[in-house]
């Protein structure tokens, strides 16, 4: 197998567990909830979920539309990322052209990106949309639901590759290169 065919396995597996990582939590019905599936996603990656009293706290703090809570997605990102990361380092690209050597580059680029970017990508799908200056303040004061209704939450996923949409402004999906509009 050749240097690009190794890069292009590196990044098919890192897309595949990103898109599923997202689409498991984004899943959970039950705001800041978890599922079977989301406990078994948690268990391959080694996180240990959060405890229904930081559960109640993230409900009552952030009120979350639906999904599993940010703070149980975020270390199973990282995890993904650095082994990705790791797994695209070992790959050694000197004197190997400059296609191969872009290529390299721009998986560990997006790699890079979706670390930092997709836990806001995520918040924007699964908190409520706040207006103003001070919609934060006014919904705070707002009283808390007695029970979970059906959220009119959405998540902007690529129609091709299943992949969360980093940003509302890319119509170009990061993890596939097709067009998202």
């Amino acid at each position: 197998m050749g240097l690009a065919e190794r890069i292009d396995e590196v990044w098919i597996r890192f897309r595949a567990e990103v898109a599923e990582a997202f689409g498991r939590a984004y899943e959970v019905e039950e705001p800041a909830g978890t599922s079977v599936a989301w406990d078994e996603l948690l268990a391959r990656h080694g996180v240990s979920p959060i405890g229904p009293e930081e559960r109640a706290q993230v409900r009552a703090a952030q009120r979350p539309l639906r999904g599993a809570p940010a703070l149980e997605l975020f270390p199973v990102v990282q995890r993904i990322c650095k082994e990705h990361r790791i797994a695209l380092k070992r790959i050694d690209t000197w004197d190997a052209g400059s296609g191969v050597e872009f290529k390299h580059r721009s998986l560990l680029s997006l790699i890079e990106r979706t670390e930092k970017e997709l836990l806001d990508a995520y918040r924007n799908a699964v908190l409520p949309k706040r207006q103003g200056m001070f919609g934060n303040v006014f919904a705070a004061g707002a009283p808390q639901p007695s029970a979970f209704k059906a959220a009119s939450a959405s998540a902007l996923t690529c129609q091709w590759c299943g992949a969360p949409r980093l940003s509302d402004k890319d119509f170009q999906c990061a993890f596939c290169g097709q067009q998202m509009a």
